[in-house]
């Protein structure tokens, strides 16, 4: 819908979720498109009530044309995005997610109480992501790095002993988690 608001009438945006075509106001996210249409995509950390935080990125969904899945909890629904929100891929990532944030708890249970999670995955900013850090278009904007955190994460993991990569150049896909340990 092209009208403005100005005019009182709520411009929209159409899309496919799972096959199921939606319209949802401007600015909903995929999460709320696709519930609309009653497509259930898991989630741990969202609330209606409460602010997004997309913490727990077991929301994630493929939207095609985009090379990573994106969180469809605070990805907003754009016009003619095609959303899958089921495939063999994204049960594998939401398990594991589910089990980094086991292993993050018993580590803070154990004693660890400044251990957290930080995903490196695309951060959804620009519709257009480049889903690659080194082309970002809004540095300062998208999903911190542990470099921007001040983070040295080859010795913080190296002093609890895991054993670690080192990418031999800045261009180079990286894994996308981390367990960081702050002293």
């Amino acid at each position: 819908m092209t009208e403005s608001a100005a005019s009182g009438v709520t411009q929209t945006v159409a899309l496919t979720v799972d096959g199921h075509p939606v319209t949802v106001p401007e600015g909903s996210s995929i999460l709320a498109a696709a519930r609309e249409v009653g497509v259930t995509i898991p989630t741990l950390c969202y609330h209606d009530t409460l602010h997004v935080a997309s913490a727990c990125r077991l929301c994630i969904v493929e939207v095609e044309g985009r090379k990573d899945p994106l969180t469809a909890c605070d990805t907003p629904a754009v016009d003619g995005m095609v959303v899958t929100t089921q495939s063999p891929e994204l049960r594998a990532i939401r398990q594991l997610n589910l089990e980094l944030i086991k292993l993050e708890h018993e580590l803070f249970r154990s004693g660890l109480f400044k251990v957290f999670l930080l995903f490196f995955d695309s951060c959804g900013v620009c519709l257009e992501c480049a889903a690659e850090r080194t082309a970002c278009k809004e540095p300062t904007l998208a999903r911190p790095t542990p470099e921007g955190l001040g983070v040295d994460v080859y010795t913080t993991v190296r002093k609890i002993g895991y054993p670690i990569e080192v990418l031999p150049d800045y261009d180079r896909e990286m894994n996308r988690y981390a367990f960081l340990l702050i002293d």
